[in-house]
């Protein structure tokens, strides 16, 4: 049971907190979409579609994602220093 007159620090439980996932490509770029959605016309939605799609295959871009999950594995909250 916890003291409720001690005085933890922001990151005293964080090794008791499941560790942040990193989502994937995918799901960061459909959420996106999903975002962006009610905010631009139809033909403007395509073109971000066409432009998702163009980035998301991008080798650059898949290496960058394959390093933040490394740095995931490494981090328990890959996010925080950020």
């Amino acid at each position: 049971m916890l003291n409720p007159k001690a005085n933890y620090g922001t990151f005293s439980f964080e090794d008791s907190l499941p560790k942040l996932p990193v989502p994937s490509l995918e799901e960061t770029l459909s959420k996106y979409l999903k975002s962006v959605q009610p905010f631009v016309t139809e033909e403007e939605l395509t073109r971000t579609k066409i432009i998702c799609e163009k980035f998301g295959a991008s080798p650059r871009v898949q290496e960058l994602q394959r390093l933040l999950e490394k740095r995931a594995e490494e981090k328990h909250n890959w996010l925080a220093d950020w």
